[in-house]
């Protein structure tokens, strides 16, 4: 039986397991040498896109606004008054009011539900922010007044990797079948929301994506051979 091709989770002791199939290593204390067998090993390509939003999630600008969208979020589902005043100002707008999403720490596709709540009611917001009711929150304020570019931008980058996401929990096709078209639209979606964002409209969520994109390349390559990621 002849390998070309390995594909294994993420785990550290996969990736280990990947380089030593790949270029081998020399005899040490941890064991005899091995040879290299050049078997690419590449990492399961639904987990690498939980890591890379997971880098997301975790980088210090978006970690910054979504703790100021929780504590606006938890204001509002734990105070009736807060939301009845939100519905109100919907209402009067003769806007639909949408349910603020909850994000989920270990569901990172979450992300773009909770930060596309936000965006989806952002008119709303907007005029709940320069009503100067007394239960608007704090973070509110500074969101629209200072993040709402950013808000937008964020919410972009995480649409880009949710959408793949989706495509991913197909049961009625076969999902390894869209991967290389995947990849390329995830590629150039990060293209088009970097060409769309000024670094004046949303300082935080470029300075974001940029570094997103060097990460999404370490993972799935520059793009100038889409058959290899």
């Amino acid at each position: 039986m002849r390998v070309d091709y390995i594909t294994a989770d993420n785990a550290p002791e996969m990736v280990k397991l990947g380089r030593l199939l790949d270029v081998g290593k020399t005899a040490d204390l941890d064991g005899p040498a091995l040879p290299a067998l050049g078997k690419k090993t590449n990492g399961c390509v639904d987990h690498r896109l939980d890591n890379l939003f997971a880098f997301l999630a975790q980088h210090p600008e978006c970690l910054e606004l979504m703790e100021k969208l929780r504590s606006v979020a938890t204001t509002l589902h734990k105070s009736s008054q807060a939301m009845d005043h939100f519905k109100s100002v919907a209402s009067n707008l003769g806007q639909d009011w949408h349910q603020i999403k909850s994000m989920v720490d270990t569901r990172w596709w979450s992300l773009f539900s909770f930060l596309d709540s936000f965006y989806t009611n952002c008119v709303t917001l907007r005029h709940m922010r320069n009503s100067g009711h007394s239960l608007v929150p704090a973070d509110l304020v500074f969101i629209i007044d200072h993040w709402l570019g950013d808000l937008e931008c964020l919410k972009e980058i995480a649409h880009a990797l949710y959408m793949a996401k989706r495509l991913l929990e197909g049961e009625k096709y076969v999902t390894c079948s869209l991967m290389i078209v995947m990849i390329e639209e995830i590629r150039e979606s990060f293209k088009a929301t970097l060409a769309n964002f000024s670094t004046l409209q949303a300082p935080r969520g470029v300075k974001v994506l940029e570094t997103v994109i060097i990460e999404f390349n370490k993972r799935f390559g520059d793009g100038i051979n889409v058959t290899e990621f």
